[in-house]
């Protein structure tokens, strides 16, 4: 196993800052033996020791050229003979509309914002907080027989492992937790987070960012239907767990009613193999990420790749056993990546044309002197592993109509036309399959009409090729519902009108287009509901 730094890599440097005073916590003078690994002689210092261990797991596994800064202690919490509180961790500031930010409007924890911008956005304040319990050690009265168990390993027998709760617990303050009100559906100061762009409601087909406040507060209870929607996170599910999958996306904890503290931001406790976040902590759980840095991959973090070989150091020293720092470690000139590539280890054959398995082994119809035969932009390598044709070129699509960002009438047929073609198939144009995220499928065909609901949609075309190669394009069309009809129902009557007296009273909150539909005063709107659009939408129902 490799471990050891270069100063040549962006790896993350987690900084403890011990907030302890004198004699308690991680200045606890208790003598003891060294455990697991862990050299300390005073009780304080191995504790101190696990949270740099800790953190230079997690620093291992994403980069940052800013220190992320963690305030932590150790003080007395809650806890009983039978219960009692481990510890917790959050960030300390969140940040959004920052240089670099990929959705705009959107809470990211901070210690994901300075690491995207690359400097320190809040230079005077820590991070990350995390406070845990210092009864567990050597105190019958909380969770009795049962300590800290402080080493290294995966031995802790019947105590607890601190490495895992604080991996599991840095997580959640580098971004593996998100601020809307579970009881409530409320977000944060009306803005969304970035972990909800991809928290994915299947029963609604919608992740949380397109729902209202009530739809996200049912969502938390929806029981095996809610999953995260990160492409990261869910290739690596396919492939590690037996259980704990729903639409072969990975299932996030969601019982009903609602466990503060527990729902939602976890994976499902029903994964196979246990996972590191789920909301309990398993016994003998490994100290390893599993799940945890591909999640975080795909809310903005970057993995770290000293030697830039396509692994990632975390892979290769705690999966692969080779070197992060050497991009070649078995001298057999292919790189590291290449060889996990090819066949699953480290072949010892030649690849002339670089494209990911040696020429020996290219599947029928590849040229070995070309990376990438079919030209399509992916190489024969990254096919072979995706399933796909290296010799087959993915097809083209254009669409033609309507022009993205168009607005229907509701009601109106609307026409989708595009054209598909590929060289070995040639006109594809009629396997064009459409679908809507807000209607879903809509049929297929190089022309076809729909009636949509309304709302804001992303139309998708879609054409397969015979070697199942694929290629989509996305617009964007509106279909504007009936001024006054809230309810969306085709007639403007009393209901609507209660629905907006309500809203005002702060009794309920109204959707994105339900606002749109209420948004009567003055003429063209003004983008919020006030008694002028009530006083605009009482003269609708009282005119002949």
């Amino acid at each position: 196993m490799w471990l050891f730094a270069s100063p040549a890599s962006l790896a993350a440097n987690i900084v403890i800052n011990n907030l302890d005073g004198p004699g308690e916590g991680f200045n606890d003078p208790t003598p003891t033996l060294p455990v697991g690994g862990n050299p300390g002689t005073t009780l304080g210092q191995q504790r101190l020791n696990v949270f740099q261990r800790a953190a230079e797991i997690w620093g291992g596994a994403i980069e940052s050229a800013v220190p992320i800064v963690v305030d932590a202690n150790l003080d007395p919490l809650e806890c009983t003979t039978l219960s009692g509180t481990l510890g917790a961790a959050g960030a300390i500031e969140v940040y959004r509309d920052f240089p670099g930010a990929t959705l705009s409007n959107t809470w990211y924890h901070v210690a994901l914002a300075n690491a995207v911008v690359g400097s320190d956005l809040s230079p005077t304040t820590s991070d990350i907080v995390a406070t845990f319990n210092s009864d567990i050690d050597n105190n019958n009265s909380c969770l009795t027989g049962t300590n800290w168990y402080l080493g290294y390993d995966e031995n802790p027998g019947a105590g607890i492992s601190l490495l895992a709760v604080l991996l599991h617990e840095f997580g959640h303050g580098l971004g593996f937790s998100g601020f809307v009100d579970l009881e409530t559906g409320r977000l944060l100061d009306n803005r969304q987070d970035v972990f909800s762009h991809a928290t994915f409601d299947i029963s609604r087909n919608r992740t949380w960012a397109q729902l209202n406040n009530y739809q996200r507060r049912n969502s938390a209870t929806n029981t095996g239907n809610l999953v995260w929607n990160g492409t990261g996170a869910n290739e690596a599910a396919g492939e590690l767990l037996v259980t704990g999958l729903a639409a072969g996306k990975a299932r996030l904890f969601a019982p009903n009613p609602v466990e503060p503290g527990s729902s939602v931001y976890h994976y499902d406790s029903a994964a196979t193999p246990n996972l590191l976040m789920e909301p309990s902590l398993n016994f003998g759980q490994a100290n390893e990420l599993d799940l945890t840095d591909e999640l975080l991959l795909d809310i903005g973090w970057t993995r770290l790749d000293s030697d830039g070989d396509g692994l990632s150091d975390t892979d290769e020293f705690e999966t692969l056993n080779t070197n992060p720092f050497s991009v070649d470690t078995d001298g057999d000139g292919l790189t590291d990546g290449d060889g996990v590539v090819t066949v699953g280890n480290y072949p010892d054959g030649v690849d002339a044309d670089g494209n990911g398995f040696v020429d020996g082994e290219n599947q029928a119809g590849t040229d070995p002197n070309e990376a990438d035969t079919d030209a399509d932009g992916f190489s024969d390598g990254d096919e072979l592993l995706a399933g796909t044709d290296p010799a087959d070129a993915a097809p083209e699509i254009t669409l033609l109509n309507p022009v993205s960002g168009s607005t229907f009438p509701i009601g109106a047929s609307i026409g989708l036309s595009a054209s598909a073609t590929d060289p070995e198939d040639g006109d594809l144009s009629a396997a064009i399959t459409w679908s809507s995220d807000i209607d879903g499928p809509l049929g297929t065909g190089a022309l076809i009409s729909t009636n949509l609901s309304t709302n804001s949609h992303a139309i998708t075309a879609t054409v397969v090729d015979t070697a199942g190669a694929s290629v989509l394009a996305t617009i964007t069309v509106t279909v504007a519902g009936l001024p006054g009809d809230i309810n969306d129902d085709g007639v403007v009557d009393v209901a609507d009108l209660l629905r907006l007296q309500r809203a005002l009273l702060g009794l309920e909150s109204l959707s994105t287009m339900e606002l749109q539909r209420a948004d009567l005063h003055p003429a063209g709107g003004n983008e919020i509901a006030d008694s002028g659009d009530l006083l605009a939408l009482q003269g609708l129902l009282t005119s002949p």
